[in-house]
């Protein structure tokens, strides 16, 4: 390991590092268009069929019999007992898959930083992060899977050519076909070219709400339980927002959930916060390292952008429609880069009907900490770089500001600005920009344009 004289400073370094690298690596990649899945007209696959008893202990034998520290009997005790354990294992593994329940404690993982190479210099970059899941975890992945496999093999959902992670479709196979297809070729006089390609942290950037998509012909709901955060329940699709998951499930925890809008019937993946204030909140605006462009036009600004695990934008016509399905309150959390804390909240919050998206805010029950913010704001409609409706007299709030807001005279408040390092003026086109920056002036001290570490924004009914 690295030297350091503290193990928990070192963990944090590791943790820090592995995340970084994630989100530049996706960073790199949002200017390219938004995949969209082939998707095949099949029977979809509503439910998993129970596993009988032979086939789990099947699957069982095929786990190594490595423990994990989250294990409470460790695998070879578990192994050696399998006659007697087995009935109860099955119903566990038959009920997870049947009402889509994986709770929050079998996604958890140890972590461990290994050398890519030995001899290799310890430092950061050297080391890749392995996980170590639960054996009931592990378990219960491989039985979906099995599953799964069942339904693509019937419809004949892979590629042809697809290695690896595949039955009979190693990677010694992938070798063969392609010594094979270079002789071919060669014994053609043809020319054959090759292209090889390394996908950096290619398992760790999956997109979940991509996969989810990709996975259009699986309506099993233990997919969505153990990609998101998703509280399982019968009258799922019915829950229109955060406020009626955690009324329905008072237990539920902050995370990724599915809900159905209440009026167009639009399904949304968003992310819940069931903690702050009695949680219960859709948040439809989150920032926190600059990874996506929020300098957009007024479509994507009505239909959303960015993803819920991540830095987001949920959509004009979506915040409308959840703020018109009752009446709403509204929260706005800042933090700047010495780490200072400042909220505001309105117990009023809509946008008017129309494609003005004009913000209602009460203005009277507000509270907060922050001096400035969107009171400035209220009764302004929302402006584009391709479309201005502030009240400023010349020019474009949205051009000078670099972003897209409820801008009247501009605005006291750029939660949607240019995003820039923590403590530091924000650059445009190489110059200093004050004003374009992410950036709230309502902290009582420090200057007139601080940039943000991080924001958000969310709305919930009462």
């Amino acid at each position: 390991m690295p030297q350091s004289t503290n193990d928990g400073e070192l963990a944090e370094k590791f943790a820090d590092f592995f995340m970084d690298k994630i989100a530049k690596i996706r960073k790199s990649l949002q200017d390219f268009p938004s995949f969209i899945p082939n998707v095949k007209q099949i029977q979809p696959l509503e439910n998993f069929e129970d596993l009988t008893e032979t086939q789990v202990k099947s699957l069982i034998c095929e786990l190594n019999t490595k423990s994990c520290e989250l294990d409470l009997i460790p695998k070879h005790i578990l192994k050696s007992h399998l006659d007697e354990l087995l009935p109860t294992i099955t119903k566990l593994v038959n009920l997870s898959l049947s009402k889509g329940v994986f709770p929050t404690h079998w996604k958890q993982e140890i972590v461990r930083p290994l050398l890519k190479k030995s001899g290799l210099e310890l430092q950061l970059s050297n080391y890749r992060p392995v996980s170590n899941l639960s054996f009931l975890s592990k378990l219960i992945e491989k039985a979906a899977l099995f599953r799964l496999n069942n339904h693509v093999d019937t419809h004949n959902l892979l590629p042809k050519n697809q290695s690896a992670y595949r039955r009979h479709h190693s990677c010694e196979t992938a070798l063969l076909r392609l010594v094979n297809d270079l002789l071919d070729g060669m014994e053609k006089q043809e020319v054959t070219a090759l292209i090889a390609i390394d996908l950096s942290a290619a398992f760790d950037t999956v997109d979940h709400d991509i996969l989810l998509d990709v996975l259009q012909s699986v309506r099993c709901q233990w997919y969505r339980v153990s990609l998101g955060g998703l509280v399982p329940a019968t009258s799922w699709l019915s829950l229109s927002d955060c406020k009626e998951v955690l009324d329905v499930y008072p237990e539920a925890e902050s995370g990724f959930y599915e809900i159905e809008l209440w009026k167009s019937k639009k399904k949304l993946i968003v992310n819940c916060d069931m903690e702050t204030d009695g949680g219960g909140w859709t948040i439809f605006h989150r920032r926190f390292d600059g990874s996506i462009d929020f300098y957009r036009n007024i479509t994507e600004y009505e239909n959303g952008f960015g993803i819920a695990r991540g830095e987001l934008w949920l959509g004009l016509k979506y915040i409308q429609e959840l703020a018109d399905q009752n009446r709403s309150e509204a929260r706005l959390d800042v933090t700047n880069h010495r780490n200072e804390i400042g909220y505001e909240t309105f117990q009023e919050f809509k946008l008017t009907n129309g494609t003005d998206y004009r913000l209602n805010i009460g203005l009277r029950n507000a509270s907060g900490n922050l001096v400035e913010g969107l009171a400035h704001n209220n009764l302004a409609a929302f402006s584009t770089f391709d479309r201005d409706l502030d009240s400023k007299d010349t020019g474009n709030c949205a051009v000078d500001r670099h972003g897209g807001w409820w801008y009247d005279s501009c605005t006291y408040a750029n939660l949607n600005g240019l995003y820039a390092p923590p403590g530091t003026i924000c650059q445009l086109d190489g110059a200093d920009f004050l004003y374009c920056g992410h950036w709230h002036g309502g902290f009582q001290e420090g200057p007139e344009g601080d940039t943000l570490r991080k924001s958000s924004m969310m709305l919930r009914r009462t």
